[in-house]
């Protein structure tokens, strides 16, 4: 939950370096796509923070907007020399500050302060109502896995996600075959709600204890010791912020990628030679760590593949996370954009990802941009080259 003395002590252990502006690239994706001033990089935000809880500044409209453009990307921490003292020579590596905390920590002062941003207040009804941010009926969200047998105890969880459930739900359904054809025994929520991530990201914190509540005894209802997430955003909230909360987890919670490099052994492959490149998540990559399982699996089906040219934990962010896509869009897509020329410069015919999220950004912006491009998650592409 939110407290303002950690708030007060991040802020007070910036030391200002700039390194989250640019080092010597550009770090920020708002800072880079927006207008490069500094209440658009980590310093910046950081700075206002501390001039808001010290009573120097005022919650404007202005220093609002400020605080919630930032997609959570983390592209800051990684570069922040606070969080990473031992590349400045400190005798610890353990982080003075984490500036991504920090900026989440500022946007729920502004809510618990002001309220949420209308277009977040919206979601957040969404999420109490019916348990996604879409306001789908939540009586409809296992209708896309309906031909697999629903089953009271395994031994693995299938964590579906709200955007597999609704949106993408060819993920769901590639991932729960895959399952299958590997002889996995697992089980699916019957009242699976969300993961409580976007309230997390845009400072709405409160209703997360009731999601992660739900969520936490469906799961130890099965039996289960595995949870396998198809998406970073559920993986990185219930494996990282859950035990935040005061959560045990009683499992081990695993993203798909690394569930079935661990699996690759027991199928075969039909290799294709379709020019293929990976966008790596942010949560997935730079908040999990999780970078080589993805690309062992698009080898094994791609030989031809390319890096781009910024990747693993540099790459850039798909403009989507952290509330942005609803509440600036127009920021969103810009950041979304580079990402895609990123993509057209490396040459290839597809994308892949290992996020729903990222790869729905990339679909509709694709299309918008009218570059011809094939955006594809790892289970889909997995399951199409089976032998």
């Amino acid at each position: 939950m939110f407290n303002v003395e950690e708030l007060k002590r991040q802020v007070y252990r910036c030391t200002r370096c700039g390194w989250c502006r640019a080092s010597p690239n550009i770090v920020c994706p708002v800072y880079e796509s927006d207008i490069p001033f500094e209440h658009n990089a980590a310093r910046g935000k950081i700075a206002l923070a501390r001039g808001v809880i010290e009573g120097q500044l005022q919650l404007t409209d202005e220093l609002v907007r400020d605080a919630f453009t930032c997609t959570s990307c983390g592209n800051c921490q990684e570069h922040c020399l606070s969080y990473h003292p031992y590349k400045t020579g400190a005798l610890t590596g353990e982080p003075v500050i984490d500036p991504v905390e920090t900026i989440e920590l500022f946007k729920t002062y502004v809510v618990e302060h002001e309220g949420a941003l209308p277009i977040h207040k919206e979601i957040h009804d969404r999420v109490k109502q019916e348990g996604n941010p879409f306001g789908e009926l939540a009586s409809n969200r296992t209708d896309c896995l309906a031909e697999f047998k629903q089953k009271k105890k395994a031994d693995v969880v299938y964590f579906v996600g709200c955007m597999s459930s609704y949106r993408l739900q060819a993920i769901a359904k590639s991932t729960a075959r895959l399952l299958q054809k590997l002889d996995v025994s697992f089980a699916i929520l019957e009242n699976e709600v969300c993961c409580g991530s976007v309230l997390l990201r845009t400072g709405q914190s409160k209703e997360v204890s009731d999601l992660m509540k739900t969520n936490l005894e469906q799961i130890r209802s099965t039996g289960a010791s595995k949870v396998v997430f198809s998406c970073p955003g559920c993986f990185m909230t219930i494996s990282r912020d859950y035990p935040k909360f005061g959560s045990k987890l009683e499992f081990e919670p695993i993203h798909l990628s690394e569930f079935l490099v661990d699996h690759l052994g027991q199928i075969g492959i039909n290799q294709s030679e379709i020019k293929t490149t990976y966008h790596d998540p942010c949560h997935l990559g730079r908040a999990r760590k999780i970078y080589d399982a993805p690309r062992e699996i698009i080898k094994a089906v791609y030989p031809n593949f390319v890096e781009l040219n910024t990747n693993k934990e540099l790459a850039r962010c798909c403009g989507a996370g952290g509330g942005m896509r609803s509440a600036y869009p127009e920021i969103s897509e810009k950041i979304a954009r580079t990402r895609l020329e990123d993509v057209k410069n490396a040459g290839v015919q597809q994308i892949v990802s290992a996020c729903p999220f990222c790869e729905y950004q990339f679909m509709e912006l694709a299309d918008k941009a009218g570059i011809n491009l094939d955006v594809k998650d790892i289970a889909e592409i997995l399951l199409e080259n089976l032998k």
